[in-house]
């Protein structure tokens, strides 16, 4: 910031740097930036000649240790809230596959938001569902096709701590055929206030296909 404060050149002590002149003032333990009043502008001294005039004191920020630990804490604090969202985030994602394993679509409720956007993009055809009640009208009826359940594999943190990428696997059978149903997935979930508020998923269609296939 700039004080306003004005003082005669000649009651300071001016050093000469390659970066202009740097001048004390008497009473303060810091250096200051002496700029030099040319008509109505202020300008930073070239020349190894100061002329006489007024100047202006620009102060440099002073580093406390109060603030020091304020940034700190501020950054610890930043820090820890973000470890708690993707937990929490974490341990819904792990719920929800939980809850498709077994079918219980009231927990999937709980789980999911009322504006929930599923995408299925390897769907024959491709699907993209908005509303937790469309993706329940979808997905419930293909769980009494396929009985399975969803084992979690890894999970991917995105930068956005609302964003997880996670690969998981099915292990059932396909009710029509009675053949094993086998297939790797991969989902791109993301988190609104602990609730689940969108799902990208990809699977492999060929293996429902062949599940289902009469032989």
């Amino acid at each position: 910031f700039w004080n306003k404060t004005r003082a005669p050149i000649s009651s300071c002590e001016t050093s000469l740097t390659k970066w202009g002149c740097l001048t004390t003032f008497p009473g303060l333990n810091h250096h200051i930036t002496m700029e030099t009043k040319c008509g109505d502008k202020y300008v930073t001294p070239r020349s190894k000649k100061c002329p006489l005039g007024q100047v202006r004191i620009r102060k440099k920020s002073k580093v406390t240790l109060g603030r020091v630990l304020d940034e700190f804490r501020f950054i610890g604090g930043a820090v820890a809230e973000v470890n708690s969202r993707m937990s929490r985030n974490e341990k819904l994602l792990r719920a929800f596959l939980e809850a498709v394993s077994t079918t219980d679509f009231h927990r999937l409720e709980e789980i999911c938001s009322a504006d929930l956007a599923v995408e299925l993009p390897y769907n024959d055809p491709p699907t993209h569902l908005e509303g937790f009640a469309a993706y329940r009208a979808a997905v419930e009826p293909s769980l009494e096709i396929f009985r399975f359940r969803l084992d979690l594999g890894e999970i991917h943190e995105g930068r956005d701590p609302d964003l997880l990428f996670a690969e998981y696997t099915s292990d059932g059978i396909a009710v029509p055929t009675g053949k094993p149903y086998r297939n790797t997935y991969i989902g791109v979930f993301r988190f609104r206030e602990g609730r689940l508020v969108s799902l990208r998923e990809f699977f492999n269609p060929a293996i429902a296909a062949e599940a289902l296939a009469a032989d």
